[in-house]
């Protein structure tokens, strides 16, 4: 009796060890093709940049309107700078816009505003793999201050 049990947990902690080594060497090789494979994407992604935007230095910059600026229209326009042809998003209290700059940089975009405070926020994007991100607090009253 002894011998069989003592068999029994000699066979159970052999197969316990070969299922362990198992595993480990399984899931290092999970995370090296991981780690390959990001790296060919990162050199995939450097090697298609063009000369000119690698050295192209872009900025998101709100000209109109200020932060915590007062409105007594339910519209507000924002405009501002980016990259060239870069798209745009603005999401606003009520609805999500979006528009591109144009050859210059430039962009405008009306916005609806809702009573009280509204947090905007606009992100440019530059060659869909950079983003900057703005937020506006703009208030919006119908009342006479």
């Amino acid at each position: 009796m002894k011998k069989e049990v003592f068999l029994a947990i000699f066979i159970g902690s052999l197969i316990g060890l070969v299922m362990g080594f198992g595993f480990y060497k399984a899931n290092r090789a999970v995370k090296e093709r991981a780690q390959n494979s990001s790296t060919e994407e990162d050199t995939t992604a450097k090697n298609s940049l063009t000369p000119n935007s690698q050295t192209e230095k872009w900025e998101l910059k709100i000209s109109y309107p200020e932060n915590n600026q007062v409105f007594f229209d339910n519209v507000a326009t924002i405009s501002g700078q980016t990259a060239k042809k870069s798209p745009v998003i603005i999401l606003g209290e009520k609805d999500e816009y979006t528009t591109e700059s144009d050859i210059n940089g430039y962009f405008s975009q009306s916005v609806e505003l809702i009573k009280g405070i509204n947090d905007i926020r606009i992100t440019g994007v530059y060659n869909f793999e950079e983003s900057q991100e703005k937020t506006l607090s703009l208030v919006y009253t119908s009342e006479d201050l």
